[in-house]
């Protein structure tokens, strides 16, 4: 963001945009294992290590969703 604070809002937008879209490609992909895991019946009820697995993922990933939308909270 000091691109932000030197008034540079062209070259902000385009960082923003090149972590922004691998960022969305990870959690397509994640969403994409997580509906093939579990369509092979491997959800979270199955085993220790499966739920644990479901729980960090996809709790690692909505905290990080959090603070990246909203970093003043």
């Amino acid at each position: 963001m000091l691109y932000m604070q030197r008034d540079r809002q062209a070259a902000t937008l385009r960082w923003l945009a090149a972590t922004g879209v691998p960022g969305a490609a990870f959690i397509g992909l994640e969403l994409y294992e997580f509906a093939v895991l579990l369509h092979e019946g491997a959800g979270p009820q199955v085993s220790a290590f499966l739920s644990a697995c479901f729980t960090l993922v996809m709790g690692a990933s909505a905290a990080t969703r959090s603070a990246c939308c909203c970093p003043w909270s």
